[in-house]
């Protein structure tokens, strides 16, 4: 599905055929998944790392960061970077049985938000000939290849987004 979009999107010039052939998954394996432990927390044995620079979304994740990269920081509870954040936190109570600070998101919830920002985005149509919908579209197909293989076994994450995506590659995501 992903090829046949992107090459559909090649054939109506919305992306130049060498973002097209970068963009498309010609030899992607199942991410694989590992964990690192947790030591601070003793009922939670390790903390997951899930792989996805191997994944067959891999590229289209990178090209789609470059899109909606702009967009990020444009909302009054966006925070720079951890002075800020600790800065704010400070002026913020918290409730005695908050358990984690990493959130899930539902990931229909974090496409509809992209698809609103995505709206209220006045220069676009500047960065690319894409629609809304081309990328709305795009990001889904991203956001729903939450798979990965652990122990030679398929698994799905089905329980919504991880709000951190880091690790040693850009595009290395934590669930």
């Amino acid at each position: 599905m992903m090829n046949a979009t992107l090459l559909q999107f090649k054939k109506d010039r919305k992306i130049p055929t060498t973002k097209y052939y970068t963009l498309r998954c010609s030899s992607g394996r199942t991410p694989s998944i590992y964990g690192l432990p947790k030591i601070h927390k003793p009922d939670i044995l390790l903390w997951p790392i899930v792989l996805f620079y191997s994944s067959p979304t891999y590229e289209l994740s990178k090209f789609l960061v470059q899109l909606l990269s702009p967009l990020v920081g444009n909302t009054p509870s966006a925070v720079k970077n951890s002075r800020e954040f600790a800065s704010f936190i400070q002026q913020v109570r918290l409730q005695s049985d908050v358990i984690s600070l990493f959130t899930r998101i539902l990931v229909e919830l974090a496409i509809s938000v992209a698809h609103s920002c995505l709206e209220s985005d006045e220069f676009l149509s500047e960065h690319t000939n894409l629609s809304i919908d081309d990328i709305v579209s795009l990001l889904s197909l991203c956001l729903k290849a939450m798979y990965f293989t652990v122990l030679s076994t398929d698994s799905w994450h089905s329980y919504g987004l991880p709000c951190i995506c880091s690790g040693g590659k850009s595009g290395d995501g934590i669930c």
